[in-house]
């Protein structure tokens, strides 16, 4: 667990490099980094790493190292979707039941920022 190292460091840099194991997937901690760089709005770019196991380990045919690492790639845009929404959720002034609380400035979500 670095998670105090990665609060540290996110807040001293400008951008980050998100390294996501293609064998194992999106594991706890890759979300609370995500989550850790989000909220300092540091740009991040996502690096699937050990693509080559899929082949030689795991000996998926191409078709289904695509699915693999497309269904990694979904999920970390549903971790980044979430933290958005919830963003979005608490800058609206939104309680439990979706009625409006304080009523706080529309700002349009720049989505260019995640990842495709």
């Amino acid at each position: 667990d670095f998670s105090s190292e990665v609060s540290t460091a996110v807040r001293l840099c400008d951008g980050g490099i998100v390294l996501v194991d293609a064998v194992d997937g999106v594991g706890i901690q890759t979300q609370v980094v995500l989550q850790q760089a989000y909220r300092e709005k540091v740009r991040m770019c996502l690096v699937i790493n050990k693509v080559d196991l899929l082949f030689t380990t795991l000996k998926l045919t191409p078709e289904e190292a695509y699915e693999d690492l497309r269904s990694t790639l979904a999920s970390v845009n549903v971790i980044m979707s979430s933290l958005v929404n919830a963003d979005q959720i608490e800058k609206a002034g939104l309680d439990a039941d979706g009625a409006h609380g304080c009523h706080a400035d529309d700002e349009d979500v720049d989505t260019d920022d995640w990842f495709m």
